[in-house]
């Protein structure tokens, strides 16, 4: 269903670009990861982006495959840098540590 809006948009307006904006857009990654094998599938040639992507949901191989399959800048999502902050009163399951890495991974993919 979501696959044949996006022909009729691109069909229709000649559109070239999305901004995906869900801050849940990679919360279930199984559906991500078969939207974006569905892009690559279809030969959508337009590019994409999205935004607040949370920090711990990111890994190299993800991140290659959203690039593979026309995304071209991603915001990460750190919430806090403070790891009372994030534990103890928003609750977040970040680990600190992983920032660098994940934004070492988004910027060897190109993605960010």
């Amino acid at each position: 269903m979501f696959s044949k809006k996006l022909d009729y948009l691109v069909g229709a307006y000649d559109v070239g670009q999305f901004v995906f904006i869900d801050d849940c857009f990679l919360y279930k990654r199984e559906r991500a990861v078969t939207l974006f094998n569905e892009f690559i599938r279809r030969g959508y040639r337009f590019s994409w982006k999205t935004a607040s992507v949370p920090a711990w949901l990111i890994d190299k191989e993800l991140l290659l495959l959203m690039k593979k399959s026309g995304c071209t800048q991603i915001s990460v999502s750190v919430e806090s840098g403070v790891s009372r902050v994030l534990h103890d009163i928003i609750r977040k399951p970040l680990q600190l540590e992983i920032i660098p890495v994940s934004y070492g991974c988004a910027g060897r993919s190109g993605s960010i």
